[in-house]
């Protein structure tokens, strides 16, 4: 299993993302982020404000945020010592697209 992981790992760069996303639900029936939010938006959920605790490197912020673009995000970090999360999400950018970083 160790290896399988390993390989998965080093060929994932060279797959689309839309291409990982359907390996995930297909094959490890993991479930999909995206496709859960979008669902959502489809039952008429519109948040105004949500949260992200451990946000890390923003990822779910991110997908959340291409599907609900005017809502407001409060990401709380355990750390902020963090370099990822300060190149992920622009300190500039942060306030003006509704994104606000708790450390």
């Amino acid at each position: 299993m160790l290896v399988l992981r390993q390989t998965i790992r080093h060929i994932s760069a060279l797959v689309p993302d839309q291409w990982k996303r359907h390996l995930k639900t297909a094959l490890l029936e993991e479930p999909d982020t995206e496709a859960s939010l979008r669902r959502m938006q489809q039952l008429a959920f519109n948040p105004v404000v949500v949260i992200d605790v451990g946000a890390y490197i923003g990822e779910w912020t991110s997908c959340f945020k291409r599907i609900f673009p005017s809502a407001r995000v409060l990401m709380v970090l355990p750390t902020c010592a963090n370099p990822q999360v300060q190149c992920t999400l622009n300190p500039q950018d942060r306030p003006s697209k509704g994104l606000f970083l708790l450390p």
